[in-house]
């Protein structure tokens, strides 16, 4: 399941980049998602006047009717301090199947309008087990960033809204089953306290902050304030990926940090609970930096910046170094959770050659920190055999867990390929 999504996303990220390339205007993105809930409850969810999505920052939707336009909804989303305005025109309905609109720029948050002639439908279907929830978003882009965020956007949230319909079919159930007799013999419900929402801090502390700080000055110290600043983003970014693929699978962040003398890390909150999810949380690390590599990429042909060429290089031979086949780099824990579901013989062989290479690296640069991880590393590998077995994934999930993997180094060997290729002769 998670390498479909995160093969899903990749999919989203490629028709839109085919689109900008081949210069089409009007473009036409859908998302499928399955919703374990029954497709009343997720068309009263579709259709509120006043929800909130949960996530990272919980989402408030309240929508009020327009009194001179009566197919108008004003609809004002709240997401932490800042409040959009969004003005949609009902365009077709069929009660508890299906709805389209039209976003109106008049009145709306400019931020939030990234296209004209902007339509959005939701049909939904029954299926085994829930609903099947089909968004299809038909717009014209106004920009080459409309492309890539459009589909990238429809996706998180279909999950929000698959997040908040289970959440609403739960709290049903759980309201029946809930039901008790009165002491006058009538039917009442079970009073609880409410639940207090797990918030994450996502590394918002003194000691996180501290961590970070130290870490800045350590990039710094080693390549100057500049050069900190820009490796300190790039990484940011980069474990912003393992935190929302975290969020993707179930499971809370807490938090994400900048690791002195060595790079970043994106702590879970959770433990994992299958090899998959371990696979495609480190991943999506590099993977997630495609998307702003690329868009360094883009804003340095058109302006011929040399900073912005500079930040592409700079990406890319990251997330690239970070692919190596070495753990604990997202490389070699992609490359554990792929083999060690087929064979740990094979999966410890592929460790230790990779702690080797490691090694051999920290001793070539003279880094007593990469050393150190990689030392760690290898105890990792070394306890392969006799660690305790997550669920591990299908063949075909691991195969395409490796595809994946592949597939994003190859594509930063084509980006610093292309880069260096830009430049002047010496």
């Amino acid at each position: 399941m998670f390498m479909i999504e995160v093969m899903l996303v990749l999919r989203d990220i490629a028709i839109a980049l085919g689109d900008l390339v081949t210069g089409k205007r009007r473009c036409r993105y859908e998302t499928s998602i399955f919703i374990a809930a029954p497709r009343e409850t997720v068309w009263r969810m579709v259709t509120s006047k006043d929800i909130t999505y949960a996530g990272l920052v919980p989402l408030r939707v309240i929508g009020e009717p327009v009194a001179e336009r009566p197919d108008l909804t004003r609809f004002e989303m709240v997401l932490g301090e800042r409040r959009m305005v969004m003005m949609l025109r009902l365009v077709d309905e069929r009660p508890g199947v299906a709805c389209q609109h039209e976003m109106v720029a008049e009145g709306s948050t400019p931020a939030i309008v990234v296209g004209r002639d902007d339509y959005i439908a939701h049909v939904l279907h029954d299926v085994p087990g829930g609903t099947r929830l089909d968004l299809a978003r038909e717009i014209t882009p106004a920009t080459w960033w409309g492309h890539v965020t459009i589909p990238l956007a429809s996706r998180i949230g279909a999950r929000r809204y698959k997040a908040k319909a289970e959440q609403m079919a739960l709290a049903t159930t759980e309201a029946a089953e809930a039901v008790q007799d009165g002491p006058w013999g009538v039917s009442e419900p079970a009073i609880a306290p409410p639940a207090k929402p797990a918030v994450s801090s996502f590394g918002l502390t003194p000691n996180g902050i501290l961590l970070s700080l130290v870490a800045l000055a350590s990039f710094s110290w080693l390549w100057g304030w500049q050069q900190a600043v820009l490796i300190a983003a790039i990484i940011i970014l980069h474990e912003l990926g393992h935190a929302l693929a975290m969020l993707m699978v179930g499971i809370p962040v807490k938090g994400i940090y900048l690791v002195p003398f060595f790079g970043g890390a994106a702590i879970a909150a959770a433990p994992y609970r299958s090899e998959g999810q371990i696979g495609f949380v480190a991943l999506m690390g590099p993977a997630f930096s495609l998307v702003p590599t690329l868009a360094f990429a883009m804003a340095a042909q058109e302006t011929g910046q040399p900073a912005l060429l500079q930040a592409v290089q700079m990406s890319a031979i990251i997330n690239l170094l970070n692919l190596a086949p070495i753990i604990p780099f997202d490389g070699g824990i992609v490359l554990k959770a792929a083999l060690v579901s087929m064979s740990r013989t094979a999966a410890q062989i592929a460790g230790l050659a990779g702690a080797a290479l490691g090694l051999y690296g920290a001793w070539f640069l003279r880094d007593p920190v990469l050393g150190l991880f990689v030392v760690l590393g290898l105890l990792v590998t070394r306890q392969l055999k006799t660690a305790p077995a997550k669920e591990p994934m299908r063949w075909p999930s691991a195969l395409l867990l490796l595809l994946a993997f592949a597939a994003t180094i190859a594509a930063y060997l084509a980006i610093i390929a292309t880069a260096y290729a830009g430049l002047p002769p010496e």
